[in-house]
């Protein structure tokens, strides 16, 4: 035992699915940081990351800009 953890998000050259996105959803959720998204040349996790921050980000807060611009964020 070597205390990784670990979750397989597969992402085929078709590019990012629905299911890429709530598998990283589910880690991000599941697994202790740091964490490491790893493909060869770095454009699939990256996609499939920034999609899940994104829906993660949306369904786990609100929030809003005020009246000077400044966004304000807080958890659900």
């Amino acid at each position: 035992e070597l205390g990784i953890e670990t979750a397989h998000v597969p992402v085929g050259p078709m590019g990012v699915t629905a299911e890429a996105v709530t598998g990283m959803v589910d880690a991000l959720d599941e697994l202790p940081r740091p964490m490491l998204g790893y493909c060869r040349s770095g454009m699939r996790s990256t996609k499939t990351y920034e999609q899940a921050v994104d829906r993660y980000f949306r369904a786990n807060y609100d929030h809003h800009f005020d009246a000077k611009g400044v966004l304000n964020i807080s958890k659900r």
